[in-house]
C-alpha cells in the first residue's frame, strides 16, 4: 500500500466546492447524487492545529505552522495507533444543503480514510443519506454515477493519471458537473471555468 501523506485540512477545497454548488444551483440540480472522490484526511488530534482554507490565503505564520505540523503528521499517520479525520464530506453536505442531495457517495482508496468517513457519518454531520466505499481508480470503476462529481488533488497522485481521469469522468451523469482542482484535457466535457466541467 502506498505511503499515506497529509492530504487535506479544513476548507482546503472550499472555493472549488462553492463554484460547483453555484453551478448546480444554476442548472437547478435539486436532489442530486453527489460523488466525493478522495476526500483525504489527517491525524485526528492534529486536525484543529492546521490552518484552514486555501494556502494562497494563509499568512506566513500559518504557512510555517503547517510546514512544521506536516512533518509530524506525515510520520504519525502511517502508524495504526492514530485515527484520521476528514472534513470534505461534511463541507459538501453543508454547502449543498439547500439542493437536498439524494445521496452523498464518498470513495477513497485508503481504508483509514474510509474509517474517518464512517465516523463522520455516525456523528450525523453529513446527514442521513451518505454511502461510502473503497475504490482503486486504477483497477475498478466507481459504483455510482452522480449529477455532481468532486475530485480534488486525486488524479495527479495516482500511478496513471489518464486512467484515473477516465474512471472519474465515467462517474459523471450526462449533463452533470465535474469539479477538479485544475484543468485537464477532457473529451466529452465543456469547460465552464478553471477545473469545472459539464458532461456533454
Amino acid at each position: 500500500m502506498a505511503k499515506l501523506r497529509t492530504t487535506t485540512w479544513a476548507q482546503r477545497n472550499y472555493e472549488g466546492l462553492a463554484r460547483a454548488r453555484d453551478e448546480a444551483v444554476r442548472l437547478e440540480f435539486y436532489n442530486p447524487t453527489i460523488v466525493n472522490i478522495g476526500p483525504g484526511g489527517l491525524v485526528d488530534f492534529l486536525f484543529e492545529y492546521f490552518p484552514s482554507g486555501t494556502k494562497a490565503r494563509w499568512t506566513l505564520i500559518q504557512k510555517l505552522r503547517r510546514g512544521a505540523l506536516k512533518i509530524i503528521e506525515d510520520f504519525l499517520r502511517n502508524h495504526d495507533l492514530f485515527d484520521l479525520r476528514t472534513s470534505e464530506p461534511e463541507e459538501i453536505a453543508r454547502l449543498f444543503e439547500k439542493l437536498y442531495p439524494k445521496e452523498i457517495y464518498v470513495v477513497d482508496s485508503q481504508p483509514k480514510v474510509m474509517d474517518a468517513v464512517r465516523r463522520l457519518d455516525e456523528s450525523g454531520k453529513i446527514g442521513p443519506k451518505v454511502n461510502y466505499g473503497l475504490v482503486d481508480l486504477m483497477n475498478g470503476n466507481i459504483p455510482v454515477t452522480g449529477e455532481v462529481v468532486i475530485a480534488y488533488h486525486v488524479i495527479q497522485t495516482t500511478s496513471n493519471p489518464q486512467r484515473a481521469l477516465e474512471t472519474i469522468a465515467a462517474s459523471v451523469k450526462q449533463g452533470g458537473i465535474l469539479s477538479l482542482d485544475r484543468d485537464y484535457n477532457l473529451a466529452g466535457f465543456t469547460r465552464r471555468e478553471r477545473g469545472l466541467y459539464l458532461k456533454d
